[in-house]
């Protein structure tokens, strides 16, 4: 168990409460702390032992007026967890407070969730960090309000089950996922990313006091000083982020965003642990380890064996981490390389989050219908979904409404703000981090810095895409240059897309997944229209489904298996589970 959990203006607002609580997070538990004065409570623990001299753990501190709690890692001058020094975080963190109010917690680097509590004035300020390293979710009851980095902890601060939000569980059908701050259960809101709430006895009130940088200074318009730039900046934020746990290692693959990261990591800190998950049909493990080798470092492969346990129970144990249903079948995969490479290394390095910042611009906000054209990544079209549900699918969210005032008038600064807070932050990130949380790991990007997120907003668009040569990445593929011959990266992209549904066809493993969706609990909710996902399954079984329903398979099955775990009120296994 890692993370926080508390209430405040409720009668359950004791630290005994809140320390039950907090031990129904996932992931392990270490130093657990918990503070409660009728009013207020709060516990948080660290995802480390003390004596693994990590950055990043939970601790409260409190003088006579504050209670300042807080969970992650801060960066430049904190201290280890276990050091007899460790409450310098919090005083740093309440110094920065009462010095520039909010955005003084939103200026301090790393990733960090925060409560502060004014015990004289009986007023709460929580705060989650803008690039989605922490999540955080509220649940507003009269005039109490539970909070908590998971969703399934708030029963046990409130007293009250969790409940189907409608709307919320129709957006994740619709969209994949879903956005803004709405989640799939009913009252219960997401901080968006470096969101924060102010709560008093007079009422609650939402900000979003600073999202992104947004690169005010000078355009960086030379290649070639683009490119030293870059370097200098990726070594100082991978230098950093070395602080934050001494057991250390990077996911590694042929593409160019890992392998720059290896790269840097291997100049700054003279060692290199490059681990690679090595799908199907693919030969990114034999690559990724030509790349390690190059670079003077080891390599390490974690194959993706459908086999060795049941996918839906893999897919269950994925969406009680995500807590809502994802249509992307990666999850699983990551699952899986989480486990082991939880055994080599306690923080892993990666490039994810790159294309957002540093790619290519291919969105736009579209002044005439007044929305954000690109934040929704469809991985089917809206009529596949619609055919298989007899419910009403809707898309409606505050992602725009809070998103907006932040964009400027840049276009292409708009498009890279959405993209990120959108695309790649609810759909990229938010599986990896959770999956390696409960695995009591901590995810490290150097591209999810603010010194880096600047540079990208002071670069022209040419140095993202040539208009000439259609290269994407300009700047970070003349970077690796430097550390990586271009024979040894993949000519094309695999990432870490993955098609569980496509492999089972190949293989002949679908059947546990089929049965599941064509069982009468599954049939009968009254939300699916029985004739239509009878047809599809009937063509699974049969081999004529086509590859543009793979991922509609995975998003029903995904909804199925969310229902059987969060909302059915016996909670009984799934169906493979007692095969």
């Amino acid at each position: 168990m890692s993370g926080m959990v508390g209430c405040a203006f409720s009668p359950r607002a004791t630290a005994e409460v809140a320390r039950a609580a907090a031990r129904s997070l996932s992931g392990p538990c270490f130093g657990l702390e918990a503070y409660g004065d009728g009013d207020f409570a709060v516990a948080v623990a660290s995802r480390f032992a003390p004596d693994e001299d990590s950055a990043s753990f939970g601790e409260i501190h409190q003088d006579e007026r504050y209670v300042v709690a807080s969970e992650g890692y801060a960066l430049e001058g904190d201290v280890p967890a276990g050091s007899s020094c460790s409450e310098r975080r919090g005083q740093r963190l309440l110094k920065a407070f009462l010095a520039q109010g909010t955005r003084g917690l939103a200026r301090i680097p790393g990733a960090l969730t925060i409560a502060i509590w004014d015990k004289r004035e009986k007023e709460l300020v929580l705060y989650a960090p803008r690039y989605g390293q922490r999540w955080l979710f509220s649940r507003p009851h009269g005039a109490s309000v539970a909070f908590s980095s998971e969703i399934k902890a708030l029963p046990l601060i409130d007293g009250r089950p969790l409940e189907l939000d409608d709307v919320g569980f129709s957006n994740a059908l619709a969209n994949g996922v879903t956005y803004g701050s709405r989640t799939c259960f009913r009252n219960v809101e997401r901080f968006f990313l470096g969101g924060l709430m102010r709560l008093s006895p007079q009422g609650r009130r939402r900000e979003l006091p600073f999202l992104l940088p947004l690169g005010h200074g000078p355009q960086c318009r030379d290649l070639e000083q683009a490119v030293d730039e870059l370097d200098e900046l990726l070594a100082r934020s991978t230098r950093r982020l070395l602080a934050v746990c001494r057991s250390r290692a990077v996911l590694s693959s042929m593409g160019v965003d890992s392998s720059l990261v290896a790269s840097i990591y291997k100049r700054v800190s003279g060692d290199l642990l490059a681990i690679t998950q090595n799908l199907p049909d693919t030969q990114e493990a034999v690559g990724a380890a030509r790349i390690a080798e190059h670079l003077g470092g080891r390599h390490h492969a974690v194959d993706f064996r459908l086999e060795d346990r049941s996918i839906i129970d893999e897919l269950d144990a994925v969406i009680q981490l995500t807590e809502e249903p994802m249509w992307m079948s990666v999850g699983p995969v990551q699952l899986q390389l989480c486990r082991e490479a939880s055994d080599l290394a306690s923080a892993f390095f990666t490039g994810a989050a790159t294309d957002s910042f540093l790619g290519p611009q291919s969105g736009c906000w579209d002044e005439e219908r007044q929305e954000l054209g690109n934040y929704v990544l469809r991985p089917y079209s809206l009529h596949q979904i619609q055919s298989l549900y007899s419910i009403d699918l809707v898309s409606e969210d505050d992602f725009v409404e809070m998103i907006a005032p932040h964009l400027g008038e840049d276009p292409e600064k708009r498009c890279s703000v959405s993209y990120w807070a959108g695309i790649m932050d609810r759909v990229f990130l938010h599986m990896g981090l959770r999956i390696a949380a409960a695995t009591g790991s901590e995810i490290l990007n150097p591209f999810l810095d603010d010194e880096v997120v600047d540079f990208s907003f002071r670069l022209p668009s040419r140095l993202k895409e040539d208009p000439e040569t259609g290269e994407v990445k300009v700047v970070v593929r003349r970077l690796l240059e430097r550390y990586v011959p271009s024979p040894l990266l993949a000519k094309r992209k695999y990432g870490l897309w993955a098609n569980i549904v496509e492999w089972g066809c190949e293989d002949g493993s679908l059947d546990p997944i089929l049965d599941t969706l064509s069982d009468s609990r599954c049939l009968d909710r009254g939300i699916y229209d029985k004739a239509a996902l009878s047809r599809l399954i009937e063509k699974y079984r049969s081999g004529q489904a086509g590859p543009e329903w793979h991922n509609v398979l995975w998003q029903v099955l995904s909804g199925e298996v969310f229902l059987r775990r969060f909302i059915d009120s016996d909670r009984s296994e799934l169906a493979t589970s007692t095969q």
